[in-house]
Protein backbone atom coordinates (compact mmCIF):
# COMPACT_ATOMS: atom_id res chain seq x y z
CA UNK A 1 0.00 0.00 0.00
CA UNK A 2 1.09 3.62 -0.92
CA UNK A 3 0.20 6.87 0.58
CA UNK A 4 1.87 9.86 -1.53
CA UNK A 5 0.98 13.61 -1.70
CA UNK A 6 1.79 15.33 -5.11
CA UNK A 7 2.30 19.27 -4.54
CA UNK A 8 2.94 20.81 -7.47
CA UNK A 9 3.98 24.79 -8.14
CA UNK A 10 2.19 27.74 -10.64
CA UNK A 11 -1.14 27.13 -9.22
CA UNK A 12 -1.67 23.69 -9.97
CA UNK A 13 -4.03 21.33 -8.32
CA UNK A 14 -2.92 19.24 -5.69
CA UNK A 15 -3.43 15.35 -5.54
CA UNK A 16 -3.81 12.99 -2.70
CA UNK A 17 -3.39 9.25 -4.06
CA UNK A 18 -4.01 5.88 -2.13
CA UNK A 19 -2.84 2.40 -3.02
CA UNK A 20 -2.25 4.58 -6.79
CA UNK A 21 -5.56 4.83 -7.04
CA UNK A 22 -6.21 8.99 -6.86
CA UNK A 23 -8.58 10.57 -3.50
CA UNK A 24 -8.67 13.42 -3.56
CA UNK A 25 -7.63 16.69 -5.79
CA UNK A 26 -7.95 20.50 -5.60
CA UNK A 27 -9.31 22.27 -8.23
CA UNK A 28 -10.16 26.27 -9.37
CA UNK A 29 -13.65 26.10 -8.00
CA UNK A 30 -12.74 23.62 -4.84
CA UNK A 31 -11.96 19.97 -4.60
CA UNK A 32 -12.80 16.73 -5.87
CA UNK A 33 -13.13 13.80 -3.82
CA UNK A 34 -12.54 10.14 -5.21
CA UNK A 35 -14.47 7.40 -3.42
CA UNK A 36 -16.51 7.75 -0.20
CA UNK A 37 -16.08 10.57 2.89
CA UNK A 38 -16.08 8.80 6.61
CA UNK A 39 -15.86 11.37 9.76
CA UNK A 40 -13.67 10.14 12.67
CA UNK A 41 -14.93 7.32 14.09
CA UNK A 42 -16.42 8.18 16.73
CA UNK A 43 -20.21 8.88 14.93
CA UNK A 44 -20.20 12.40 16.20
CA UNK A 45 -18.56 13.96 12.82
CA UNK A 46 -20.89 16.35 10.74
CA UNK A 47 -20.32 18.36 7.47
CA UNK A 48 -20.68 22.53 7.64
CA UNK A 49 -21.48 24.16 4.74
CA UNK A 50 -21.92 27.99 4.00
CA UNK A 51 -20.04 31.15 4.38
CA UNK A 52 -21.19 30.75 7.93
CA UNK A 53 -20.96 27.34 8.12
CA UNK A 54 -25.12 27.38 9.32
CA UNK A 55 -25.90 24.56 7.48
CA UNK A 56 -24.87 21.16 9.17
CA UNK A 57 -25.47 17.46 7.94
CA UNK A 58 -25.29 14.72 10.68
CA UNK A 59 -26.29 11.55 12.19
CA UNK A 60 -26.47 11.60 15.99
CA UNK A 61 -27.04 7.93 16.87
CA UNK A 62 -30.99 8.19 16.40
CA UNK A 63 -31.71 10.30 13.79
CA UNK A 64 -30.42 11.33 10.57
CA UNK A 65 -30.14 15.92 10.89
CA UNK A 66 -29.96 18.19 8.40
CA UNK A 67 -29.69 21.42 10.42
CA UNK A 68 -29.72 24.92 9.05
CA UNK A 69 -31.72 28.10 10.58
CA UNK A 70 -32.80 29.68 6.97
CA UNK A 71 -35.25 27.79 4.47
CA UNK A 72 -34.08 24.81 3.24
CA UNK A 73 -35.75 23.83 -0.39
CA UNK A 74 -34.32 20.07 -2.21
CA UNK A 75 -34.35 20.90 -6.07
CA UNK A 76 -34.48 18.73 -8.99
CA UNK A 77 -31.48 17.82 -10.93
CA UNK A 78 -33.09 20.79 -13.30
CA UNK A 79 -33.37 23.19 -10.46
CA UNK A 80 -36.41 24.09 -11.61
CA UNK A 81 -38.71 22.86 -9.28
CA UNK A 82 -39.14 22.46 -5.77
CA UNK A 83 -39.75 19.24 -4.51
CA UNK A 84 -39.89 20.43 -0.67
CA UNK A 85 -39.14 23.40 1.63
CA UNK A 86 -38.74 23.14 4.70
CA UNK A 87 -38.90 26.49 7.06
CA UNK A 88 -37.63 27.13 10.38
CA UNK A 89 -40.92 26.75 12.92
CA UNK A 90 -42.38 25.68 9.68
CA UNK A 91 -44.16 21.46 8.72
CA UNK A 92 -42.53 18.76 10.51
Amino acid sequence: THVYLNIPTDEQGVELYYDNSKKFETISTGIDVFGNISTNGDGNGRIRLGASQDFEIYHDATENVLKSDVSTAFRNAANNETLAKLTPNGSR
